[in-house]
């Protein structure tokens, strides 16, 4: 029963994961618990450290310290015995130069062969113009296992099995301030980034053939309206945003899939954040069939501590908490092949934890 768990996996993660072919497919999904909640879009708003995963360009306008941890589930695995850790670093020390980041990102499979798939980013971002930023990332993928005998290796003999790429982000990121209604704010951007620019492919050990890893261009949209109301102890009592992304996947520059994503985000007092998000795929070509995964709703709430509202010490000082649940719901019906290898229903659920400060 292990080894078919181990082969499934290997399928959905190597070759039909999202309907395409190319390693690390899952990593396009959603990561961060406030991004699974507003649809996997987030390409036109990259306004907090979750940007180091969409947009590195939006990393720019961050002018505070901030670290963020998630156990974040965007991609319906059938298998409980897993974790998806995320991690990210903003440290905004070089203002003359650009503002700098480091984040990783971890799928574990416990299955006895600590079966993993591992990003390491690093990220620059620097604003051109006051309202234009561009980034870029230095990605380095790791995939590995203890034992992969059976599968790799007919002969049954016991060999470690590894992987390794680099690849290249670009990112961008426009604003556009307009106030359409007197006494009302409102921002409008404009996002794009690329990742895996130069089409790389994963190098295995063992003598296995590289393998061709995806291609992904987000290109998306947001607008923020804030009306200007009295505060309540230095608080906004409301703001309202609306983002949409097109999310591209692909080889070579050949897109076969596209996610029309869209989330909204309902803030009050600068306290509690009320999501909603939605996640479609369509196939461009004919080549691949769309991913059982879609559609998918996504449903959150966060919970922000703005101290620097009243420690007046700091410029920022907050803490947040971001909640999400993910309702699949195609799942149960189109993979009957994956429900006889187990009888695990994917987790739902995701969380995340940020710390931000500026004095």
């Amino acid at each position: 029963m292990r080894l078919l768990k181990i082969i499934t996996i290997i399928l959905s993660l190597g070759s039909i994961s999202f309907g395409q072919r190319g390693a690390f497919s899952e990593f396009n999904t959603s990561r961060y618990a406030r991004v699974v909640a507003l649809g996997n879009a987030f390409t036109g708003l990259a306004d907090d450290i979750e940007a180091v995963y969409y947009n590195s360009a939006g990393l720019a306008n961050l002018d505070y310290y901030s670290a963020s941890y998630s156990n974040g589930h965007g991609y319906a695995f059938v298998f409980d015995d897993y974790t998806a850790s995320n991690f990210a670093l903003l440290l905004p020390t070089f203002n003359d130069i650009g503002k700098f980041a480091l984040s990783a990102t971890q799928l574990k499979f416990n299955l006895g062969d600590n079966f993993s798939q591992n990003l390491y980013r690093l990220h620059f971002a620097r604003n051109i113009l006051d309202n234009f930023s561009i980034g870029a990332s230095i990605n380095y993928y790791h995939i590995s296992a203890d034992s992969y005998s059976l599968i790799f290796q007919p002969d049954g003999v016991d060999k470690e099995f590894s992987g390794n790429a680099f690849d290249i982000s670009l990112s961008a990121l426009y604003s556009l301030p307009i106030e359409f209604i007197p006494g009302i704010l409102n921002e409008t951007r404009f996002g794009l980034q690329m990742q895996n620019l130069f089409d790389t492919d994963v190098n295995y050990s063992n003598e296995l053939d590289p393998n061709q890893k995806h291609q992904t261009l987000r290109i998306g949209a947001s607008t923020s309206i804030i009306p200007k109301l009295p505060t309540v102890l230095k608080l906004n009592p409301i703001k309202f945003i609306l983002v949409a992304d097109a999310v591209y996947y692909g080889s070579e520059y050949d897109f076969n899939l596209w996610q029309p994503n869209f989330g909204l985000e309902l803030k009050l007092f600068e306290i509690i954040s009320l999501r909603y998000g939605r996640e479609n795929e369509n196939k461009i070509g004919d080549a691949y069939t769309s991913s059982s995964q879609h559609p998918v709703k996504r449903y959150g709430i966060g919970l922000s501590i703005p101290l620097h509202k009243f420690i007046t010490d700091y410029d920022k000082l907050e803490i947040s908490f971001d909640y999400s649940y993910s309702d699949w719901d195609k799942l149960d019906e189109t993979q009957p092949m994956i429900r006889y290898f187990s009888d695990d229903l994917p987790i739902r659920e995701s969380f995340s934890v940020k710390a931000a400060f500026q004095f």
